[in-house]
């Protein structure tokens, strides 16, 4: 700048002053913009440094866990398999993939399967995509539908004896009393039951009025419904075969007298 005084100093020119000016400031500004770009491009390298070692750490700590858990799943198998008491319910591949295949839970029942099963072979059945461009593909998923049904259907079987098996194995100290009780611990529970002092007339007679909802025989007040509704229904027949008898006969009614 000192020099830049002095040289305008000595000039005394004009139009060279203006010029000279011009040239300086464009000199400043050219600088500036220079170092502003030196500054942002430093910047820039700084942030690009920081995200790749950021992202190398992330890498690195996510490749310790999954070692570590590789690990510990190894070694969790390797108890699982060498232990006795390993659960006799895990599931095959073949059967997760016909739980997903068939869109059924882990406890489907025996019913909810068969009737998941006719309600998929309607629609990928091979008759109802005769003669269309999607009869092969729908012929190939049937297919897989029998497979998984069966599959299914003795996975669900063995599953089901298993359960009442280890139900059953847990009674303890299963005892029957002279009136019929029987007691059993289960755990901390404690249950019982009696046996049942009814005859085998009065189960039947159970047993029908089970399957007729509102029919009770032993119960005076619904036989005497009964009874007054048989005792309508046949005065009204015998009324209604008077009237016919009377129209017949001819006999002359109210207006006539």
């Amino acid at each position: 700048m000192m020099l830049s005084k002095i040289f305008l100093r000595q000039t005394t020119n004009p139009t060279k002053l203006t010029r000279q000016l011009i040239y300086i400031r464009s000199n400043s500004f050219a600088t500036k913009k220079a170092e502003r770009q030196s500054y942002f491009d430093e910047f820039v390298k700084k942030q690009r440094e920081k995200k790749q070692n950021n992202a190398s750490h992330h890498r690195k700590t996510a490749n310790n866990l999954s070692d570590k858990s590789s690990e510990n799943h190894r070694s969790r198998t390797w108890t699982r398999d060498t232990s006795q008491t390993r659960s006799r319910f895990a599931i095959d591949h073949r059967v997760r993939n016909s739980l997903t295949l068939m869109n059924l839970p882990k406890n489907v029942a025996p019913s909810s399967l068969k009737a998941q099963y006719h309600k998929l072979a309607k629609i990928y059945h091979p008759d109802m995509h005769r003669n269309t461009k999607h009869e092969k593909k729908m012929e190939a998923r049937f297919r897989q539908l029998q497979e998984a049904h069966e599959v299914l259907k003795e996975w669900v079987k063995v599953r089901d004896s298993v359960f009442r098996e280890r139900m059953t194995k847990g009674y303890k100290g299963l005892k029957m009393d002279k009136d019929g009780t029987m007691t059993s611990n289960h755990g901390k529970l404690v249950m019982s039951a009696s046996a049942s002092r009814q005859t085998e007339e009065a189960l039947l007679l159970q047993m029908i009025e089970d399957d007729n909802d509102g029919f009770r025989f032993r119960q005076p007040q619904h036989l005497l419904r009964y009874l007054y509704l048989a005792w309508f229904c046949i005065g009204q027949y015998e009324l209604g075969r008077w009237y016919r008898e009377y129209k017949i006969k001819g006999y002359p009614g109210p207006a006539a007298c």
